[in-house]
């Protein structure tokens, strides 16, 4: 390695902490930008790229060679959402969507199953064997497949082959055809703008005959609910006596007879009763007045007033000559007062006949008012008898109204949408035909050439990016001081024989040169060298943990060191497998308090190596190892012997290695080349980091050098790994 030395410097509680340092030289050469690591990316991968490249250009001109080729004819087709109406007609053909929708609704009628029918119908496609099976189709086909089968693929070439492609911020729209055939595409696209203009005016003609044959039917069914209201009218009047001035009234707002009856008798009241109110003011208030008028125009009055006034004048011309007494006088007298009382006489006649005439004049007038007023009486109950039995002819009139309103607007409409569908015009135009193409619109060698270098890009890409992916993810010599943040002691080789045969001289050797090279490299991390207490753990089971552990021991041992080998792993114990011995009384034992610590205690093949088995397989061993038995247990080991190394359990998913990993003055990480993912190891590292474990570093087992190279990017070893955070280490 190119590191510089470590610094000492004392841990909190422990024994010294080694920090590591860069290089300065990498310190004043920071990381260059991202384009230029990009550039040294790609550069690192060029032959890659080059190869997916040119397989995916060479792929890509294969397949442009070989392809069918196809023929694209085009037809321009302008579409007017509203076109001209000779008649206008109110509620005819309402298109109530917005011009997107309209638009959108046109776009998919030209790919319509319908619109290929007609097509197929129109140009007799069932019958051409080239377009159904393609050129190299014969006339056998037309045998081979029912008419069914032939209209149906037709329809379905059709259908295939329209592309429909609106023109920007305008009505018009290009309808392609793609066929084999340059002359078939001209025809069949053709054939679709001439067959879409037929089916928009079939659409709009078959709209308006419907709309005529709905309205025809309501006609009839209104008319025939109008004639019934009229003949029941009539036939309630004729029930109910409701006869008007013209006959059977068929509207009760007619004027019947009994109405005119009451109108007239009332106009007759009326009369009478001011002919008796004038009689009777006579009779009552100017009798007097009438008789002295009838005196003074009576001659026999007037007669007698006269010799009276002629025998006054004599009376007084013959009184003053001869004097009251004198015969004429006196006769005169006689004669004057018998002129008096024939004048009384005949004024008390006169009186009485003109009293007895107004009395008479008066009650006859009284009379006929009285006639008149129960005549009125009976006509009024005849007319509401009239009046109540005319509500329901009203109601039956309102019927009628109704009726004849709506079917007069029916009428109306029906006559107006007659009108109208003869007057629509066409709101489809074809502005430019199609015609027959030169040159074949697929394949497209240069677009073929651009997907297909762009193909390969996107695999060069992806094939860099999910090799740099695994390259991240295993953990190599090379990098993992700077994924794992602690520092590399050491890596140990796989052996590769096969299974079943002895490892070679070579191998074995290279094995144990592994080991005792990490065992130096932790001897001198720090002034104290190699940890009393040392616990050696991996993130999971199988990563060669057991073996470390007791290559470490054996090694330490030789050096003339007391060692004591300890299995930790309560759960899965291996040592007593390694050693060749049987499982005997150990660890568990001892901190249930069962035997004493010489008791568990066994001899090796090896000189300074004891060992202690995990012994009886605890029901909880969590909680065994969570009590003060355990640091107890390493003080009174490290009084018989120098260094005390453990063989623990994996650190996921228990709690027993984190327990170890706390009382342990050092804890070794124990990780398996392509097999342990970096964030795995990260985790396993996390926790023993929350339990404030001193981590000594880790060791890389099983690395194979013919397949894991030191990677790619390598500068100067490992002087170019940044550390970043160191987590602590012993």
């Amino acid at each position: 390695m190119n590191n510089l030395p470590t610094t000492i410097e004392p841990g909190p509680g422990g024994p010294p902490t080694a920090k590591f340092h860069l290089d300065p030289m990498q310190e004043q050469h920071p990381a260059g930008s991202p384009l230029l690591d990009l550039f040294l990316l790609a550069w690192g991968h060029r032959y890659l790229i080059l190869a997916l490249m040119s397989a995916s250009l060479v792929l890509g001109l294969l397949i442009t060679a070989s392809a069918q080729r196809y023929y694209t004819s085009s037809t321009t087709v302008q579409i007017e959402r509203a076109p001209a109406q000779a008649l206008e007609v109110e509620g005819l053909e309402v298109d109530r969507t917005t011009d997107w929708e309209f638009f959108e609704t046109q776009y998919e009628l030209l790919k319509s199953r319908r619109l290929a029918e007609m097509v197929v119908d129109d140009l007799g496609l069932e019958e051409d064997y080239q377009f159904i099976g393609g050129p190299e189709a014969g006339e056998e086909l037309l045998q081979e497949l029912s008419v069914d089968e032939r209209r149906k693929a037709a329809v379905g070439r059709v259908m295939g082959g329209i592309n429909v492609k609106p023109v920007s911020n305008s009505n018009i729209v290009t309808v392609d055809f793609t066929a084999r055939d340059p002359q078939r595409a001209a025809r069949v696209a053709n054939a679709v703008a001439q067959q879409y203009m037929e089916m928009d005016l079939e659409q709009r003609f078959e709209a308006t005959r419907m709309a005529r044959d709905f309205l025809a039917g309501r006609l009839e069914e209104v008319r025939g609910r109008l004639e019934d209201s009229e003949r029941q009218a009539a036939d309630y009047a004729r029930r109910t006596g409701l006869i008007g001035e013209q006959g059977v009234s068929s509207d009760a707002s007619t004027t019947t007879i009994d109405g005119a009856t009451l109108a007239r008798l009332n106009a007759e009241l009326t009369q009478a009763t001011a002919e008796r109110v004038r009689a009777e003011s006579q009779f009552r208030s100017n009798n007097g007045g009438k008789a002295a008028s009838e005196a003074l125009s009576n001659d026999t009055i007037s007669r007698l007033r006269y010799e009276r006034a002629e025998k006054r004048g004599e009376l007084s011309k013959l009184q003053s000559d001869f004097g009251p007494e004198y015969p004429k006088v006196v006769a005169l007298k006689e004669q004057i007062g018998e002129l008096d009382r024939q004048i009384s006489a005949e004024q008390t006649r006169v009186d009485n006949s003109i009293g007895a005439g107004l009395e008479g004049e008066y009650l006859q007038a009284l009379a006929a008012e009285r006639a008149l007023r129960a005549q009125v009486e009976q006509a009024k109950v005849a007319v509401l008898d009239e009046q109540q039995s005319g509500i329901g002819l009203k109601i039956i009139q309102r019927d009628i109204d109704t009726n004849r309103q709506l079917y007069e607007g029916l009428l109306q409409r029906y006559k107006e949408i007659g009108v109208a569908g003869t007057t629509t015009a066409n709101r489809i135009s074809v502005v430019d035909e199609a015609v027959v193409p030169a040159a074949p619109s697929s394949p497209n060698a240069l677009r073929n050439i651009a997907l297909s270098l762009l193909l390969g890009a996107a695999a060069s890409f992806a094939a860099i990016l999910g090799y740099e992916q695994l390259r991240r993810a295993r953990l190599t010599p090379d990098d993992l001081a700077s994924k794992l943040g602690v520092p590399l002691l050491g890596q140990t080789p796989k052996l590769l024989n096969k299974e079943g045969k002895r490892k070679s001289h070579v191998e074995q050797l290279a094995l144990t040169e592994s080991y005792y090279s990490a065992l130096t490299t932790i001897k001198y991390l720090s002034e104290k060298g190699f940890p009393r207490s040392l616990f050696v753990t991996s993130s999971r089971e199988k990563e060669g943990k057991s073996t470390t552990t007791l290559s470490l021991a054996r090694d330490l041992a030789s050096t003339g060191a007391s060692v004591l080998l300890v299995d930790g792993d309560l759960r899965s114990p291996s040592i007593h497998a390694l050693l060749s011995l049987p499982l005997d009384r150990g660890l568990s034992d001892h901190l249930m308090g069962k035997v004493g610590f010489a008791d568990i205690v066994h001899e090796t093949d090896t000189e300074n190596l004891s060992a202690i088995f995990a012994g009886t397989c605890p029901s909880q061993p969590a909680q065994l190892l969570s009590g003060g038995s355990l640091p107890a247990f390493i003080d009174e080991a490290l009084v018989h012997f120098d260094h005390v190394i453990i063989d623990g359990p994996p650190v996921l998913g228990l709690a027993d290695a984190l327990l170890f990993a706390h009382h342990a003055e050092g804890t070794l990480f124990v990780v398996e080349s392509n097999r342990t993912p970096a964030a795995t190891a990260n985790a396993a590292l996390d926790r023993l980091d929350s339990v404030h474990a001193r981590i000594v570093g880790a060791l890389l087992t099983k690395f194979d050098e013919r397949r894991d190279t030191y990677g790619y990017g390598k500068r100067n070893g490992y002087s170019s790994y940044d550390y970043g955070s160191p987590r602590k280490a012993a």
